[in-house]
């Protein structure tokens, strides 16, 4: 059956390509880009590995003054902001896209409770901080205890956040239930992912970022036939999830809701 039935030729072509991989699939995100409608700006940002917070969302809109404020802590204290910074292998901070996505989900917890699982140097905390109500509350863990200082540098001025040095599994719980839950951390195993959703309210959202859209995968690549945190959520009763493939087309995020 021709699974892409109705779909634009452009397009049609360039996921066929991407699910060939080889040389095929050489110049296929870039194809896919433009089939898209991603403009030239962002597509050339993203075949130069570009993923600076210092780039502008797909309408224009600058870095918000919080989180330039984190980028500057991170890079103070050697904590990649970009993939392409020494050390990303240690960890890197939120990209801009996921940033702008968490922000959009933070503007619609009016009294509510947000929670991260790793802090980092607080830049994904600034996008959620800048852009939720006044009457919401963010809980961030870090168990870096560098990292976590730098962090409350730049947030320690807003009374509605709070960052906290420490195992995530020993802090958040107690201070639940919560209306979002980025999990910017490593969380391997499905009796760990359950104790999370167990944190959220009902109709609350759990965020996991670093994913590679399966279409970006390289056509080895074992991903392709499983990948954990995909896994995690499928696996997940509670939950109706999907996954949301960020403006550069090389990242993307998974996104559920508690039933």
């Amino acid at each position: 059956m021709e699974i892409f039935r109705g779909v634009p030729r452009a397009l049609a072509a360039a996921c066929r390509a991407l699910m060939t991989g080889g040389p095929a699939g050489t110049c296929a995100r870039e194809s896919l880009a433009w089939a898209l409608g991603i403009p030239e700006r962002v597509r050339v940002a993203g075949r130069a590995g570009v993923s600076s917070p210092h780039m502008t969302d797909l309408a224009g809109t600058d870095v918000p003054p919080l989180v330039e404020q984190a980028c500057a802590a991170a890079r103070r204290i050697g904590f990649p902001v970009t993939r392409d910074d020494p050390g990303h292998g240690r960890g890197s901070a939120s990209l801009p896209g996921t940033g702008r996505f968490l922000a959009v989900l933070a503007a619609g917890c009016a009294g509510g409770s947000i929670a991260e699982l790793g802090t980092g140097a607080g830049i994904g905390s600034a996008w959620i901080a800048t852009a939720m109500p006044a009457d919401c509350t963010l809980v961030t863990a870090e168990i870096d205890p560098v990292r976590a200082a730098a962090a409350a540098e730049v947030l320690g001025s807003d009374s509605r956040v709070r960052v906290l040095t420490g195992d995530w599994s020993l802090l958040l719980p107690p201070l639940g239930p919560y209306d979002l839950i980025f999990c910017d951390s490593g969380v391997r195993d499905a009796a760990t992912f359950s104790g999370l959703v167990d944190l959220l309210k009902p109709g609350g959202r759990i965020v996991n970022d670093d994913i590679t859209p399966f279409l970006a995968l390289p056509a080895d690549s074992p991903f392709r036939q499983a990948d954990l945190k995909r896994d995690l959520f499928a696996g997940e009763p509670r939950l109706v999830w999907t996954e949301v493939v960020l403006p550069d087309l090389a990242n993307s995020l998974l996104v559920g809701t508690r039933k």
